[in-house]
């Protein structure tokens, strides 16, 4: 069951032991699926520091370890 959107669980600090087994880098296209937020929101938060992207040959991947380590701190839009 997945969290809902509520300021305590987008703000809730990530537990990684009920994470399931993540690879080191994550493709960017798969972002979405693996962690929610969309390829353009990755690339504004890997512009501002907030994460790190890695470019390998023409793809560009997600540091996982950056990614969970930054949830907590990452802006998020207020709920409508």
């Amino acid at each position: 069951m997945r969290p809902r959107n509520t300021p305590a669980a987008r703000t809730a600090p990530v537990d990684a032991g009920c994470l399931p087994d993540l690879p080191r880098l994550v493709p960017l296209q798969n972002g979405k699926h693996v962690f929610g937020p969309s390829r353009s929101t990755w690339y504004r938060l890997g512009e501002a520091g907030h994460i790190r992207l890695v470019k390998v040959g023409r793809g560009t991947f997600l540091d996982t370890a950056s990614v969970l380590a930054s949830l907590p701190t990452i802006p998020t839009k207020p709920a409508t």
